[in-house]
């Protein structure tokens, strides 16, 4: 009996990590195309040339893009190792 359930515990937990190497993958796909995404946009260069941290409003303004893609791309972005957000004094 104690044989079957430690064979079930093995049985989910490889299960367990087979759906988290999957996610994996998965999300590691979506974070390339983001950066991806963002270089192509020249978010970068945007923040950049501008010297200073920006509002989405502002990097919209000055990529010339709508606001709604752009805000999920730099929240992937600020999600991930390649960006950072900084929070807008009161």
């Amino acid at each position: 009996m104690e044989d079957k359930q430690r064979e079930l515990g093995g049985k989910e937990k490889e299960d367990e990590h087979a759906k988290m190497e999957i996610w994996k993958y998965v999300f590691g796909f979506v974070e390339i195309a983001v950066v991806k995404c963002a270089i192509e946009l020249g978010i970068a260069d945007a923040i950049e040339s501008h010297g200073s941290p920006m509002t989405l409003l502002e990097l919209s303004s000055a990529l010339r893009c709508d606001t709604s893609p752009l805000y999920r791309i730099i929240r992937v972005q600020s999600t991930s190792k390649y960006s950072k957000k900084n929070q807008q004094p009161n």
